[in-house]
């Protein structure tokens, strides 16, 4: 990651009130943290961090999306949480620096906010309402990968594992069509991409689509990727087949 661009303080502390771990902390706190922070303004599939680096600095979605994700043995990307504006990418680095996971961009801009680890930690000490924040930040991470082993156990279909996934990235992601029909997804959703969420060839995860497709459940095309209702998505995991 080569693009490090400080913004100005005033947009950096509007930027703070978006995002979750900050908005409840106090007005002193915010502003000892904007004094130890960066706003990053990043390209789509630009480097925040990577696996193994130890990380100075905690980061946070300001603005835009970006993935988690590691690097199979087979040098596959598996991607892991698609991270929404408010998000922090990377808690666990306030126990340890070392990270375990890589974080690209994946909208066409994002604003990235980066405070530094150590003052965060000083600061949150102080503020309890932050802790608290951080702590169930981190809790719901863990409880969205125990969702994930679920939905990617051996006895699951890779189809009922495409559709659980287009499910979450609708319910969470998704922008109403203008005719009220179905979801358009927020961010620049691929095949390869789908295919790194699932863990999955993408010309196997490319054929899936092809026949939900037929189905009337999707859309991909220029224009991006579209999921019919999402009531028409749950139906499909879970009829018989």
């Amino acid at each position: 990651m080569t693009e490090k661009k400080t913004a100005p303080a005033e947009k950096s502390l509007a930027l703070m009130e978006k995002i979750e771990v900050l908005s409840g902390a106090s007005g002193e706190s915010r502003r000892a943290l904007l004094k130890e922070s960066r706003l990053l303004s990043l390209k789509k599939n630009r480097t925040v961090f990577s696996e193994g680096d130890s990380l100075e600095a905690v980061y946070f979605v300001a603005e835009g999306f970006a993935v988690l994700y590691r690097m199979a043995h087979s040098l596959d990307k598996k991607a892991i949480f698609v991270c929404a504006e408010g998000e922090m990418l990377n808690g666990e680095a306030l126990m340890e620096p070392v990270s375990v996971v890589s974080c690209r961009v994946l909208s066409d801009r994002a604003q990235i906010l980066a405070i530094r680890r150590t003052a965060f930690l000083e600061v949150m000490r102080k503020d309890r309402d932050l802790y608290d924040a951080v702590f169930f930040s981190v809790a719901k991470k863990l409880r969205r990968t125990y969702r994930q082993l679920g939905n990617t156990a051996g006895g699951v279909h890779l189809d009922r594992q495409i559709a659980a996934r287009l499910y979450k990235l609708g319910r969470d992601h998704g922008i109403p069509s203008d005719d009220g029909k179905g979801l358009t997804v927020a961010f620049p959703l691929s095949i390869t991409f789908l295919a790194e969420l699932v863990g999955s060839r993408r010309e196997t995860v490319s054929r899936v689509i092809r026949d939900m497709a037929r189905q009337g459940l999707v859309r991909a095309d220029r224009k991006g990727f579209w999921i019919a209702g999402l009531d028409r998505i749950q139906r499909y995991i879970y009829e018989e087949k």
